[in-house]
């Protein structure tokens, strides 16, 4: 059994907000459930990671983003969240504690804790794409929510 038995592009699963494998596990397999692999990040992981085609994604608390084989839980790469800020002088470390979410167009939109900022990366590869304006110029203006594309 793969460890991941569907796609899981945002934090509810997908546009319904269906947050479970219905279906998938049961009362008949939960039992046979074992540890496929372990993945350190050396901090804490508070966001639900998000799966497609096979990559794992999420944010550690550490600033950094990092991508992993579904199957396997080797890196496919990691990406500091701060170098991706770029020079803002008023900017602490980043971090994120939202779920990345994975567009049909390949990228990979993560909320940045604070300041308030949306980063779009190349899903494949980890690097940035574009940065969004602050959006919020409060100084402690934070995005704890994870987001969700639509295109209908």
């Amino acid at each position: 059994m793969s460890c991941v038995l569907l796609q899981w592009v945002n934090h509810g699963g997908g546009i319904l907000n269906h947050r479970s494998a219905i279906g998938k596990i049961t009362a008949k397999n939960v039992q046979n459930l074992t540890l496929a692999w372990r993945f350190p990040t050396g901090f804490e992981v508070s966001a639900t990671p998000s799966i497609s085609d096979g990559a794992i994604y999420f944010p550690g608390w550490n600033g950094m983003l990092y991508s992993l084989n579904e199957d396997t839980g080797a890196l496919r790469w990691i990406a500091n969240l701060t170098d991706l800020m770029g020079a803002d002088v008023d900017t602490p470390p980043a971090v994120s504690r939202a779920t990345p979410v994975v567009t049909s167009g390949g990228l990979l939109l993560v909320g940045i804790y604070g300041p308030a900022v949306v980063l779009a990366l190349n899903r494949h590869d980890g690097t940035l794409v574009w940065r969004s304006q602050r959006l919020d110029h409060t100084l402690n203006a934070v995005i704890t929510m994870s987001g969700t594309t639509y295109r209908g």
